[in-house]
């Protein structure tokens, strides 16, 4: 049974989640939801009325630590905000892993979370000095870097695969995020 200073509501959501990272929502029943809480069926209805209002609550639950990452991010002058996710999650695997199944969807979660980095690019753009933040491609530019930065975070298993060490890790994220400002430095022939 769930500890007592945690409701059963959280159990719930935390258990969801856990699922839903996993395995999509669409594949988790609400009958494994409520063993994996250890509750039953009736009480997962009582508290989300449905799997419907259950995956609600595990996308605004997931919105939610976005949303307080994007905050710790805005004006923090990263460029490579996929480490500096990983660090801010410290861990919590289920999120990271939900996050990107969003990313992936057509859901309005997945969209506002796109949306919401695309923003954070742009800002981080604005901190540029000079003519590197001029032009009229400036949103373009800050989507071509959402998706390049996206694409380590949704690829995340297979790029330790080929690069022997995590991506998001420090050692890395740092030679990833060297890489890419001298591609965005100098191009692909270098300097």
């Amino acid at each position: 049974m769930h500890s007592p200073d945690r409701t059963a509501r959280t159990v719930i959501c935390d258990q969801a989640l856990r699922l839903f990272a996993a395995d999509g929502a669409d594949n988790v029943s609400l009958r494994q939801v409520a063993a994996a809480a250890q509750v039953s069926p009736s009480l997962v209805v009582h508290h989300f009325g449905g799997k419907a209002g259950l995956h609600e609550a595990v996308n605004e639950r997931s919105l939610a630590v976005f949303g307080r990452f994007a905050e710790s991010a805005a004006g923090a002058g990263e460029d490579f905000l996929p480490r500096r996710l990983a660090a801010f999650l410290d861990g919590d695997a289920p999120v990271l892993a939900h996050l990107c199944r969003l990313l992936l969807s057509d859901e309005p979660a997945g969209r506002q979370i796109f949306r919401r980095w695309h923003a954070l690019k742009l800002a981080w753009l604005d901190s540029l000095p000079g003519a590197a933040r001029a032009g009229e491609d400036r949103s373009l530019c800050a989507a071509w870097l959402t998706v390049n930065e996206l694409g380590v975070l949704l690829q995340r298993h297979q790029l330790r695969g080929l690069l022997g060490g995590d991506p998001l890790g420090p050692e890395e994220a740092a030679r990833w995020a060297g890489v890419g400002t001298g591609v965005y430095r100098d191009g692909l022939g270098g300097r």
